[in-house]
């Protein structure tokens, strides 16, 4: 099954807000990818998964515009909708886990989206 077809990822453009956007089975996951929505800032996100897959770092946590933090590793993503919760308990259980190398996938799908409009 395709990574996209597997977390039921779509891109759109919302004529209403005038907004590029992404949804897919996490939320969470979309609002964070959704706020990198310059072709630079998606490249920025892709070097900095890329980091942490080729191991020039063992993790990379990162707090978005709408408060969601995502804490990627090796293996995988986990993504928290609360930073603050996050911040204060770090142990919390993730509102969803994603492979890492998914996550990036998808991204990239995001910049290709950006790259198109």
């Amino acid at each position: 099954m395709d990574v996209l077809e597997k977390y039921d990822v779509k891109f759109f453009f919302s004529h209403e807000c005038r907004l590029k956007c992404i949804s897919s089975k996490s939320d969470w996951m979309s609002q964070f990818i959704s706020n990198h929505d310059k072709i630079e800032t998606a490249n920025w996100l892709i070097n900095k998964i890329e980091n942490v897959l080729n191991g020039k770092q063992s993790e990379w946590i990162e707090i978005s515009l709408g408060n969601e933090l995502i804490d990627v590793k090796f293996d995988e993503t986990k993504i928290h909708g609360d930073s603050e919760e996050w911040y204060k308990n770090n142990s919390v259980e993730p509102d969803f886990v994603i492979p890492t190398i998914d996550f990036k996938f998808i991204v990239e799908a995001w910049r290709n989206y950006l790259k198109k409009m």
